[in-house]
């Protein structure tokens, strides 16, 4: 099975989450991510996560479009 997972902000609650999906052998998860939010000092996650990581540079306000 794949999944698409559209976040315009990854925090480490989601990606903690699709990394605990993605450990499952069946399941191929990539996730489309937008910018971080500079204002409210989100910092980028660097990790080697068990998911494929697409970076968008898109704001999050302006993501759904």
């Amino acid at each position: 099975m794949k999944i698409l997972w559209l976040s315009p902000v990854l925090n480490h609650y989601k990606a903690r989450f699709l990394n605990l999906l993605a450990e499952t052998k069946s399941i191929d998860v990539t996730v489309l991510k937008g910018s971080e939010r500079k204002i409210s000092g989100d910092k980028e996650l660097v990790n080697d996560w068990n998911f494929n990581v697409i970076k968008i540079n898109i704001s999050k306000n302006k993501f759904g479009f």
